[in-house]
């Protein structure tokens, strides 16, 4: 079965002079995004591009770049591993769908690590560790990993164990593995990923950056132990199918009036309604090379696809018609797979509601200590708070629900108010009541309730 593509953030952190920036610079090299594998201490690393990072041999301001592993799309960033430009790295943390927690093999936990851990335990964001200089005087694996379990909690695991060593160590981790594993006796990645997610499992590599020991391994377990679903809405590839879902509408609009023939767009429907695979990615990035423009490119690569029929596709549009029309499409996708794990999350706090009836524990008030409660009230007043989010985070969707197929300036000098409507329809969507350029600032609320949920959530 061929895997889906995915498009994740990764953040690599560390404590300085843990080897980090030598990390990126491996994971680029080893994957082919750079052809010279750069060192620190020679003033060639490629993400310390600033004269004073050079100079003093550490990583100040945070740096981004892409690299493919497997069927994943990485955009990574290297963050500053001083003290000192704590602020920087946390600033990075927002935006990570998964983290690279590096340790240094001779020195181990060090201060600024368990400050780090704290920063992502806050951020709630999945981490992943390579225990890097392996290939120099330390403590050893075992002592090690004992020390990552002491220091920073459990569900430190080896995933360059033996797989039986592997599912035993991370049964002890999760409740759900632990179930799995009485049923089963043995864990998959289906298994394994969920727990990542929820921070429950820390999949360790050890290695040396440097000589690229264990690198390889790294890159290929954060492509397998990745969760697809939201990274996967935002591919090239879904992207371009949902441009191409919305030029399609328009078409079918055309065709309802009368401007395209019942014939011509039976064989649209015929060659242009295809899926959107790598290789029409890669044509559409090396046609814009030469445009500069992305939209234009998107044609020519249909034009070359679909041939002399594509000359209906577009057809008095105007770029931000189909984009922002397919942007909205994009964000409801998204926003759907986001009430699912509302309901995910509700679904438990009720049953945690119910389970722990009577299970008293000390309530608080004013930052102390106060008259005792009950678990089972504490749940079910998150459950409350939460099912109001998720109230208004699925109106926030709905109002997202709005496409716009007006022109360049919102005049219909060539679509109709008609067509809009018809293409809208066709989309599940409503017409934006008064567009221009653009549609409207609609996704400010759905961005807004989901910042109100991510701060409750925070607090179980």
């Amino acid at each position: 079965m061929e895997q889906e593509h995915k498009q994740l953030v990764i953040g690599i952190l560390a404590h300085v002079d843990s080897g980090k920036t030598t990390l990126s610079e491996a994971l680029l090299y080893g994957t082919g995004t750079i052809r010279k594998l750069g060192r620190v201490d020679h003033k060639d690393a490629f993400l310390d591009t600033d004269a004073l990072e050079k100079a003093r041999g550490i990583t100040i301001f945070s740096k981004q770049a892409l690299f493919t592993a497997g069927n994943t799309d990485f955009t990574l960033l290297d963050t500053p591993g001083h003290v000192d430009f704590s602020t920087e790295t946390e600033r990075s943390l927002q935006v990570l769908d998964y983290a690279v927690l590096v340790i240094s093999g001779t020195d181990g936990v060090q201060s600024h690590t368990e400050t780090l851990w704290r920063l992502l335990r806050r951020y709630h964001v999945p981490t992943f560790v390579f225990v890097n200089k392996m290939d120099l005087p330390g403590p050893g694996r075992e002592a090690l990993l004992t020390q990552l379990n002491r220091r920073l909690g459990d569900g430190f695991v080896d995933f360059g164990a033996e797989q039986a060593d592997r599912d035993e160590a991370l049964a002890l981790c999760d409740e759900r593995l632990m179930e799995t594993m009485l049923d089963r006796g043995s864990l998959t990645d289906t298994d394994l990923i969920p727990a990542i997610a929820r921070r429950h499992v820390f999949p360790c590599w050890f290695g040396s950056a440097l000589k690229l020991q264990g690198v390889d391994a790294l890159a290929e377990g954060l492509e397998r132990y990745t969760r697809p679903e939201m990274g996967k809405i935002w591919t090239p590839e879904n992207r371009y199918q949902a441009w191409l879902r919305v030029e399609l509408a328009v078409c079918e609009a055309w065709n309802r009036v009368g401007e395209i023939s019942d014939a011509d767009m039976e064989t649209l429907r015929k060659e242009a309604d295809f899926t959107v695979d790598r290789a029409f990615v890669d044509r559409a990035n090396e046609i814009e090379e030469t445009t500069r423009h992305d939209v234009i490119a998107f044609l020519t690569a249909i034009e070359e696809k679909v041939g002399p029929v594509s000359r209906f596709i577009h057809l008095g549009c105007t770029s931000s018609d189909i984009v922002d029309t397919a942007g909205s499409l994009l964000m409801v996708e998204a926003g759907e797979l986001i009430l699912k794990a509302f309901d995910r999350v509700l679904a438990v706090l009720k049953k945690m509601t119910l389970e722990h009836q009577g299970l008293l524990c000390m309530g608080r008030t004013h930052g102390i200590h106060a008259e005792p409660t009950s678990f089972s009230l504490k749940m079910a007043g998150f459950y409350a708070e939460f099912k109001r989010d998720r109230a208004r985070f699925a109106a926030a969707l709905d109002d997202m629900r709005v496409g716009k197929l007006s022109g360049a300036v919102g005049t219909y000098t060539v679509l109709s108010p008609e067509v809009e409507a018809i293409v809208c329809g066709l989309l599940g969507l409503k017409v934006d009541e008064v567009s221009t350029q653009v549609i409207h600032n609609f996704f400010l609320s759905f961005f807004f309730d989901l910042s109100i949920f991510i701060n409750a959530f925070q607090q179980i």
